[in-house]
């Protein structure tokens, strides 16, 4: 189920493939009541994306999809219905304000945290030498990679 949801499918869809109603899939695969009452209060109730105030009604968006850490509290952030659906849905586009960082900037961003390239692309979950290449121009970072920049500026 969990790998249909990253896929994109919405709970109703998950639901109608198990043969189960959308409440008891969304149940199984959102992150416990006390854990979203803890990102709510983490974030002040705002959007971590364009900071609109949402309360309650927030998205709790999962950063990674990796199924270790997926409603791990560090994985987890708050955004508006917009935000999160841009979150899902828009190609290269990061959602609200995160923003696609250049080389320069993953370099600043690295040296502002005190890490080695091999310690952030362990925070990342790259290896040591893709951090290297985006430094020096010579890749990109992906999509998911970009989030997790985003995240750790954010934290930052």
């Amino acid at each position: 189920m969990l790998k249909l949801r990253i896929d994109g499918y919405t709970y109703e869809e998950i639901a109608l493939k198990a043969g189960v109603t959308r409440q008891r899939i969304q149940q199984l695969l959102a992150p416990p009541k006390e854990i979203r009452d803890y990102v709510i209060k983490k974030y002040d109730g705002r959007c971590v994306d364009c900071g609109l105030i949402v309360g309650k009604s927030g998205q709790v968006h999962h950063e990674n999809f990796d199924t270790e850490d997926y409603n791990d509290i560090d994985n987890l952030v708050l955004l508006c219905k917009s935000c999160h659906r841009g979150r899902h849905h828009s190609g290269l586009s990061l959602g609200g304000g995160a923003r696609i960082m250049d080389n320069k900037e993953i370099h600043k961003l690295r040296k502002k945290l005190g890490l080695t390239q091999k310690e952030l692309a362990a925070q990342v979950r790259v290896d040591a030498i893709t951090v290297s290449r985006w430094e020096l121009e010579k890749q990109k970072p992906s999509q998911q990679a970009q989030r997790q920049l985003n995240r750790l500026a954010r934290k930052g």
